[in-house]
């Protein structure tokens, strides 16, 4: 709970050890909150060489820049994207099932949606694809067709929404709903739920991460994943979360003791058969604990995928950005405004927010 341990931090009444998400880290980096942890992995030659490199890096900071310097975290999961989908609609409406190692191009994906969608008049009983409408997911569309929003993203000084890969990705996401109608409207998802919807068969298509596997394991119809379609390039989404030390701590050593420990291999594989995560650590991701772990069957793909993981902007504002953008892409969706005018707002406000700091 960020607004909560901000009031903690205030009062100087935090916990030893802290958490917090990959985007909201950056504004208690810039205010020295977590504590280096350099020293203490090296004196007790803790195991950073079984994390992944991609979900180290982005809880570096030197003091000027992210991605580079200290060690501020030890991530609990690395966590990306799968498109999931329902095989059953698929075999109904005589879409092939989609090969776990070769991505589908944009096209090939609106058409399946466009076959799964099931209309009783003017109501839509059965949608192509669900969508989470959030910064991060329409992004690796945009990733996908060359896009970026930012200069640099470990260090951003300036936006560039209206890229034209940003403009083509989030033109072709956004006409899911607003053109071909394979998508929910946001008042839609908000009635019936978004994970919800595709719990219930309600749905041929769905984008979010690993942490969902428990609701849909539920379902009565067989699902799995695959990974996310491309344009011009694979892309991905990189986000997750970290456990750190309070600068504040007056028991650093013990603390440590109990950040080593739940960061194990031993805890991490505890996690993972839960179902819930996407290990950080490689031994625990690309053993049987977590590819046997079905359904879904495909679950290399999670492993694939991160190679074309990307970071958004890493920057204490991060939070009034995504506000910012968010607000933007509302309107899109509900057809008050066009993309074109959409990216210019972005621009502005995000370029606002990075020259206040």
């Amino acid at each position: 709970d960020r607004d909560k341990l901000v009031t903690l931090l205030a009062g100087g009444q935090a916990p030893d050890i802290i958490f917090s998400v990959i985007n909201n880290w950056p504004a208690f980096a810039v205010k020295n909150v977590f504590l280096p942890l350099d020293d203490y992995i090296q004196r007790d030659q803790f195991d950073i060489q079984d994390f992944y490199t991609q979900i180290l890096k982005p809880y570096q900071y030197d003091g000027k820049k992210f991605g580079q310097g200290k060690l501020h975290g030890l991530p609990k999961e690395i966590a990306v994207r799968s498109m999931y989908y329902n095989a059953d609609i698929f075999k109904e409406v005589g879409v092939k099932e989609p090969d776990p190692k070769e991505p589908w191009t944009w096209e090939v994906f609106l058409d399946a949606c466009l076959k799964a969608v099931k209309r009783e008049g003017d109501r839509t009983v059965r949608y192509g694809y669900v969508q989470e409408t959030w910064w991060g997911p329409w992004m690796i569309w945009a990733w996908s067709a060359g896009g970026e929003v930012v200069d640099d993203p470990w260090n951003p000084t300036r936006a560039t929404f209206d890229n034209p890969g940003v403009v083509d990705g989030l033109t072709f996401w956004t006409d899911f709903v607003v053109k071909h109608k394979v998508a929910p409207t946001l008042a839609v998802m908000q009635q019936q739920g978004r994970a919800e919807m595709f719990a219930g068969g309600l749905a041929a298509t769905y984008n979010n991460g690993r942490w969902m596997v428990p609701l849909f394991r539920k379902s009565k119809f067989t699902w799995d994943v695959m990974p996310m379609p491309r344009r011009k390039e694979r892309a991905q989404l990189l986000t997750g979360s970290i456990f750190g030390l309070w600068t504040g701590s007056k028991q650093r050593d013990e603390a440590w003791k109990v950040l080593a420990h739940v960061s194990s291999r031993e805890a991490q594989i505890l996690m993972t058969e839960l179902g819930l995560l996407q290990p950080s650590r490689r031994s625990v991701h690309e053993s049987d604990v977590f590819l046997k772990s079905s359904p879904p069957r495909n679950n290399q793909v999670y492993v694939d995928e991160v190679q074309y993981a990307r970071i958004l902007p890493l920057h204490p504002k991060y939070p009034e950005m995504q506000k910012a953008v968010d607000d933007e892409v509302a309107l899109v969706l509900s057809g008050a405004k066009s993309v074109a005018d959409a990216v210019k707002e972005m621009n502005a406000k995000v370029n606002a927010l990075l020259k206040e700091s």
